[in-house]
């Protein structure tokens, strides 16, 4: 049996707002099932969207990582960068995701801790701010 998420919180918030599951004539019933139909239906367009927005972002890091890897002057650094961005797609699971791309985010971190850290690294430094703001528009459309 597949389970549609998404679709079950729809009708669990298509419920609570329009009195199928709390009395709507009671005031603090009314307000209750309100908050927590606009909560489920939050979360379900979250839900829906969270794994191609992950599975994006994590893409377009690697991408930027492996773009940037040879001119990282710092042996260890630019070893671990290396093996970052060759790391595939992988699972699907926003779980799964989600740990790739906190993994991911580290690595840039350690990526500007190394450009601000080196003057001649301005550039880089640059590149990687441009980098965070295409990851939040990424965020705010998706």
């Amino acid at each position: 049996m597949s389970l549609d998420a998404g679709r079950m919180l729809g009708r669990l918030a298509e419920s609570l707002l329009t009195g199928r599951a709390f009395d709507l004539a009671v005031p603090y019933q009314q307000q209750s099932a309100l908050g927590f139909g606009m909560l489920l239906a939050q979360i379900r367009g979250q839900l829906e969207g969270e794994a191609a927005i992950l599975a994006e972002e994590n893409q377009a890091m690697r991408a930027f990582l492996k773009r940037e890897a040879a001119g990282i002057g710092d042996g260890e650094l630019r070893q671990r960068v290396e093996a970052g961005a060759d790391g595939g797609l992988g699972s699907l699971r926003v779980p799964d995701l989600r740990a790739a791309n906190d993994a991911l985010r580290r690595l840039l971190i350690d990526l500007h801790v190394y450009a601000e850290s080196r003057p001649a690294e301005r550039d880089l430094e640059e590149r990687i701010w441009q980098q965070l703001l295409a990851t939040t528009e990424r965020r705010l459309s998706g």
